[in-house]
């Protein structure tokens, strides 16, 4: 990218805060302390160039426009990845990508001097947790703030000293306000920068374009500008003009802000994982695990029917649900804000308890006693529903009924044949009839036969 000057009304003032990586690696700010850990400046890569930023909340960063337009083209966002805030970029390979670039209308960086509105959003394709967000300060915020005396720290990943080389590392320093430039160029724009001073104690350098300028004030932090461009100890040629630096400020640019917010409320939170259910009777537990990291904020779940029911509202990973009988499908949607994913179906049905197995059939003078094993599987019936059958198949008669706990169920016969079947039934329906032997008389043709007196 392009050193930049400003043009300025009676003072030779310059060189924007850009740099060729090739050239010029990136490196930190003149005389500052290190910024590691913090939570406010973020380092751009623009494919062969390098600018820093400010994270403004965890998906929108705000940076100088000329360090994503030139001659009028917007960069492509494919050619841009960004940093977590406050990190040694030679220590990590975790970046983001931008999915959207929003600058001001006309905005060209055609020239080796700035232009006016020299500020740009990157909305992020991922968020960066764990940081607070800032509020944009306006042009009456930053005189509030300076007239106070407030502290202002600028930051960024740019150059230490001139022609030098440094640490990916970022750096800050406590700015000092002057009084407003006139800058060439810049008539009718008087609200959208604010100068500051550059000297050896303190001054940004190449590859600090873009770079956040923070205060905290009556309690708020503050986003007071985003460095644009001026001249100091680390430019090339230092003593060509007076020192000095000038930055955008960005509350005066709230709509292209706002565009950014509307956009990052359009995108599709991403899926949650793992989705499981698990039963007791008609109750299930649809439990899931959180989502990748994404575009947005999951701020919670919502579990609905296949008809689009909603059964729960959370900011939980589970949810309880009843189930019918037979075919059962939910979704489960992750939210971020009002907008919600495509949702992930998971489909279940119920099953029935299982038939017993008989263990014996007993025959007595004038009844016969049919015994199973109790301990079966109840799937999804209730327990207290389920019943024992014995039934003839010839006649479609029911010979006897019993709970399937009892184990065992006894009926009264006549001198003549039964095809006997034990059928299974409960809340959730009936089951298929099983054999189990053909009965005449006081002969038993089954699985176990003895003859007994009557008990």
């Amino acid at each position: 990218m392009n050193r930049k000057r400003f043009r300025v009304i009676a003072i030779a003032f310059a060189i924007l805060f850009s740099e060729i990586v090739l050239i010029q690696p990136s490196n930190a700010i003149y005389n500052g302390t290190s910024a590691i850990g913090s939570e406010h400046v973020v380092k751009i890569l623009l494919g062969r160039s390098a600018c820093s930023g400010g994270l403004v909340t965890p998906q929108i960063v705000a940076t100088a426009a000329h360090c994503v337009v030139s001659n009028g083209v917007t960069t492509s966002i494919s050619n841009i990845k960004v940093y977590p805030p406050g990190v040694n970029t030679s220590e990590t390979s975790v970046t983001a990508g931008v999915l959207k670039i929003i600058h001001p209308f006309g905005f060209r960086n055609a020239t080796s001097f700035t232009d006016p509105n020299d500020i740009a959003f990157l909305v992020l394709d991922r968020t960066f947790d764990g940081s607070n967000n800032l509020t944009l300060a306006n042009y009456e915020m930053t005189r509030n703030i300076v007239n106070s005396g407030t502290a202002i720290n600028i930051f960024g990943y740019g150059a230490t000293i001139s022609g030098g080389s440094g640490t990916n590392v970022p750096y800050t320093f406590s700015a000092k306000p002057t009084s407003p430039m006139r800058l060439s160029g810049f008539q009718g724009y008087e609200r959208t920068y604010i100068s500051y001073q550059n000297d050896y104690q303190g001054s940004t350098c190449p590859g600090d374009s873009g770079g956040p300028a923070v205060a905290k004030y009556l309690g708020v932090l503050y986003l007071v500008s985003i460095n644009s461009g001026g001249l100091g100890p680390c430019a090339n040629d230092p003593y060509r003009g007076t020192w000095g630096s000038s930055a955008t400020i960005p509350g005066e640019y709230a709509s292209l802000y706002d565009e950014a917010t509307k956009f990052v409320a359009t995108l599709k939170p991403s899926e949650v994982r793992d989705v499981q259910i698990s039963t007791s009777a008609m109750e299930a537990t649809i439990s899931w695990s959180a989502p990748e990291k994404g575009f947005t904020n999951i701020t919670g779940y919502r579990v609905t029917s296949s008809d689009g029911v909603e059964i729960c509202k959370t900011t939980n990973t589970s949810c309880d649900v009843f189930l019918k009988v037979g075919f059962n499908s939910f979704y489960v949607y992750s939210l971020a804000g009002s907008v919600t994913s495509q949702g992930v179906q998971i489909s279940y049905e119920t099953e029935n308890a299982v038939t017993p197995d008989v263990t014996a059939l007993d025959t007595y003078e004038t009844s016969v006693l049919v015994t199973w094993d109790p301990d079966i599987d109840y799937g999804n019936a209730i327990p207290d529903s389920v019943n024992i059958y014995i039934e003839d198949s010839t006649s479609g008669e029911i010979l006897c009924q019993s709970e399937v706990t009892n184990a065992e169920c006894r009926f009264d016969y006549q001198t003549k044949g039964y095809n006997l079947e034990i059928v299974l039934e409960s809340n959730i329906g009936r089951e298929e009839p099983i054999s189990i032997g053909r009965f005449s008389g006081i002969t038993a043709n089954s699985l176990v036969r003895r003859t007994k007196t009557n008990a």
